[in-house]
């Protein structure tokens, strides 16, 4: 039973130790390919990687995954190979290298060292007889087995280095052990401060969040970074309404740590704070359990405007579960859901249909253009939340509205989802809700992938924003803002004709007042950086 144990436990360490070798060969043979392959295709951080998984991949295209192992699959057959000729090298040397011969007395339940076994030993004598590792057989074997992981430990360095500077690996974790105060002085909770709408009718908002839409996307001449302006609707709707931004041409927000993916943007938009929830930790955040609140300490847009009497619904053509989105708008406004899967209960597509994300934006909208009726006929106030997908990160989805003529697959997309916004306001403008209605058009967070924006530098990647038929108390309006994600909040209500007591929800400001935004008394970078690191008050607060 003992010798059972003990070579059961042998064998494992040893499979434990070749199955080390194994990642750090995979690692140092395969990392950098993956890393380029990875910043290449997303050019996103570490930060979002960590954020995305631990939020779960369920509802998302996951074809990714297969592209990146067939990138990596030559490297990966030959950190197999090595790894094989290892293990067989060391079974070869150490079989025989380092051993002797001894006898079993079986009488007293001993071994005898002996030297090599007599010519005229019988058969049954030499049954008795049993090799064993010498002390310095075994040490030898473990000098070849320090050698080969300080080898794999020395060469997976320079790999790590390089992974860490391209994804900020580092940095990440170095903020997570920094401290901010920003939430305890400049923090205001929602339910604090007096918001009083200053209509006699409360007024009906549509968001749009159009997926991965920036300002990079206009032509050179109108502060983008294209030959040619790629969302000419969008500009237009910009320049015959209000928009917000601290560049000349297209205008939009800044994206800062905890605000760059969707669920985050759709997080900080509503509710002036960006996902810094403590990773893994938060049952609520990291699973699709029903039985906490999602971020229960925070007040959002939705928890207001419930108060308030709003009917509300967030519509999009992909699978709502993704993220973490559902849970967000159901349980902080008891939204109604709308997404791919409704699409199919509703007879828009059949149950066997999916493209891309779910469905097309074209599609969404159409359906949106029903549910929005329906919203409208049932004589109250109303907001309806719309996301986009088509534009989504690898390179978008060409559907069959897509023009052909802008250069790229992307250029396309972009160009036809610009399109698709104007045709669904101008379709909101001939309704007869549109004149108590409020239009919100805002990018979620800069692309995710370098279609389009390698080389432009992160600062100057701002989402758009637009605000169309807005009713703001305010009249002398300052345009050129530093604006963030979590700006959107209180003005989005300002736009909606709701007063803000202070004019600062969350850590967010309403960029129809005067007030300057925490970005604009900090600077961005400062603000940037205190949004990354950690703090006690939000995971006391609002976890």
């Amino acid at each position: 039973m003992k010798k059972i144990i003990r070579t059961t436990i042998k064998s494992f360490f040893y499979a434990l130790y070749y199955g080390i070798i194994a990642l750090l060969l995979y690692f140092v043979v395969a990392g950098r390919t993956l890393t380029d392959w990875y910043d290449v295709t997303f050019g996103t951080r570490f930060r979002e990687i960590v954020y995305t998984f631990n939020l779960g991949l369920t509802g998302a295209d996951t074809s990714f995954m297969s592209e990146a192992l067939q990138e990596c699959r030559p490297d990966l057959i030959k950190a197999t190979i090595i790894v094989l000729l290892l293990i067989t090298a060391d079974l070869i040397l150490f079989r025989r290298v380092g051993l002797r011969k001894v006898r079993v007395d079986e009488s007293k339940g001993r071994h005898d060292v002996q030297g090599e076994t007599s010519r005229h030993e019988t058969k049954e004598t030499k049954l008795k007889y049993r090799w064993v590792r010498s002390k310095w057989g075994v040490a030898l074997q473990c000098v070849y087995h320090a050698t080969i992981l300080l080898i794999c430990i020395f060469l997976a360095k320079p790999v790590y280095l390089y992974a860490d500077q391209v994804l900020e690996v580092s940095d990440f974790l170095r903020s997570k052990l920094m401290y901010t105060n920003i939430y305890d002085e400049k923090y205001v909770d929602p339910t604090s401060v007096q918001i009083e709408n200053t209509r006699k009718q409360k007024r009906n908002v549509i968001i749009i969040y159009m997926e991965s839409m920036e300002t990079t996307y206009a032509s050179k001449d109108l502060g983008g970074y294209q030959e040619r302006n790629l969302m000419p609707n969008l500009y237009n709707l910009q320049r015959q309404n209000i928009t917000f931004g601290d560049r000349k041409g297209m205008a939009g927000t800044h994206n800062p740590y905890g605000t760059t993916w969707t669920t985050a943007s759709l997080l900080a938009s509503s509710s002036g704070i960006p996902f810094a929830f403590n990773i893994g930790m938060n049952k609520n955040i990291g699973n699709d359990s029903d039985k906490g609140k999602f971020a229960k300490g925070v007040t959002t847009l939705g928890d207001i405007l419930e108060k308030k009497g709003y009917n509300q619904e967030f519509i999009c053509g992909s699978d709502s579960a993704f993220g973490r989105k559902k849970k967000l708008f159901q349980e902080h406004g008891n939204y109604k859901i709308f997404d791919y899967y409704s699409a199919i209960d509703a007879g828009y597509i059949d149950k066997d249909y999916k493209v891309w994300w779910g469905m097309e934006d074209y599609r969404t909208y159409e359906a949106a253009k029903d549910e929005i009726r329906k919203l409208a006929d049932k004589g109250k106030p109303f907001n309806c939340t719309l996301l986009t997908v088509d534009t989504h990160h690898v390179g978008g989805y060409r559907c069959s509205k897509c023009p052909r003529g802008n250069g790229s697959k992307t250029a396309n997309v972009v160009a036809c989802a610009d399109q698709q916004v104007q045709n669904f306001v101008d379709w909101c403008k001939m309704q007869d809700f549109y004149k108590n209605t409020t239009i919100v058009i805002v990018g979620d967070h800069p692309r995710m992938d370098k279609k389009l924006v390698e080389d432009v530098d992160k600062v100057n990647r701002e989402a758009i924003d637009v605000f169309i038929n807005s009713v703001s108390p305010y009249r002398k309006i300052d345009r050129k803002r530093t604006a963030v994600t979590m700006d959107l909040f209180p003005t989005i209500l300002s736009s909606m004709g709701y007063s803000i007591e202070g004019e600062r929800l969350g850590l967010g400001t309403n960029l129809f007042s005067k007030k300057k935004t925490l970005s604009e008394e900090m600077g961005y970078e400062a603000f940037n950086l205190e949004m990354g690191k950690n703090s006690r008050f939000y995971h006391e607060n609002f976890e």
